[in-house]
């Protein structure tokens, strides 16, 4: 799976830019301060649950 990374600046100003991206199946890291902090990851589809760690 892809990557990208995005500052919570771009995150908040490409919100629909930045899903359409996870939506592609791109795997988004959320970063602080050039420090990364979360990811936003694509969902395995309905009814699939949670994912596992």
């Amino acid at each position: 799976m892809s990557h990208r990374e995005i500052g919570v600046g771009g995150l908040r100003n490409r919100t629909a830019q930045v899903i359409d991206v996870v939506r592609d199946g791109v795997l988004v890291v959320l970063a602080v301060h050039a420090v990364p902090v979360a990811d936003i990851v694509p969902h395995r589809g309905r009814g699939a649950g949670p994912q596992e760690t």
